[in-house]
């Protein structure tokens, strides 16, 4: 255990959580050549996180954050992906773990939603369902879960579902079924004011996903990827439009506009 000069600063390596221990937040980030991806965003949505369910008032440097980050992953080559953790007493645990490759289009298999609060979704210490759900996925011959609540599609295991829905909507699950707010997602959509991606929010039945033009999965860990098909039923066949593919070159337009 490594401490770092502010007393609810602490790494674990390597770190052990009780999965059934509700008391945390926790974000994903993922880490490449030049450092965390989306840091800002990850740290805002912990600090939102912790002030829903605990009533805090954090203030977190992201210098510190970095710091912790490094030395808690100096024996990982990137990418690799890092779980920061901060618990009811506001300490902060940073995890590694390799990063796995998805192809470049993913099966996925429908999977319950696990349990959790009742408003939007929070990343909680508990994620024993989450992983339970790609297992099973998995085990069904899919690449990562989809998860169903009450016929309606409420997010993905380690990533956001979107879609183009047959009328052309470009559309989003409803924060309030449960879903976890995307960083990598906000980051792709929101930094260019002149986006001609603007997606709804709203309730998606599984047969609406299902009969949807195209579909797209958008994570820290998953990047973007095509979603082919959900319980071995094609999507998008006769339908020349790949969303993956947009958000693709719309990414890279961002990262082109940074750098001038």
């Amino acid at each position: 255990m490594t401490c770092s000069d502010k007393g609810h600063f602490e790494i674990n390596l390597p770190l052990k959580h009780n999965v059934g221990d509700p008391e945390s937040v926790f974000t994903t980030i993922r880490v490449e050549l030049d450092g965390p991806i989306h840091i800002e965003g990850h740290l805002r949505r912990l600090i939102e996180a912790h002030a829903s369910l605990f009533g805090s008032n954090l203030e977190i440097e992201e210098n510190d954050i970095i710091d912790i980050m490094s030395r808690s992953s100096n024996e990982q080559e990137p990418p690799y992906l890092v779980r920061l953790d901060i618990d009811k007493s506001e300490r902060i645990t940073a995890s590694p773990r390799t990063l796995t490759r998805m192809p470049k289009e993913i099966r996925l298999s429908t999977q319950p939603l696990p349990p959790g609060p009742n408003s939007a979704r929070i990343k909680q210490g508990d994620w024993a369902g989450y992983i339970e759900a790609r297992r099973m996925a998995n085990y069904n011959g899919a690449d990562a879960g989809l998860l169903i609540n009450q016929g309606l599609v409420v997010d993905g295991d380690t990533f956001t579902p979107i879609f183009i829905l047959e009328n052309g909507d470009i559309a989003l699950p409803a924060l309030d079924l449960g879903a976890v707010k995307s960083v990598t997602l906000n980051q792709i959509l929101n930094q260019d004011s002149n986006s001609r991606i603007t997606p709804l929010q709203k309730r998606i039945t599984l047969s609406e996903a299902y009969s949807c033009l195209s579909a797209a999965a958008v994570g820290s860990g998953m990047g973007i990827r095509r979603i082919l098909s959900i319980n071995d039923r094609e999507i998008g066949v006769n339908s020349d439009v790949d969303l993956a593919n947009i958000l693709r070159q719309h990414q890279k337009l961002i990262r082109r506009e940074n750098l001038d």
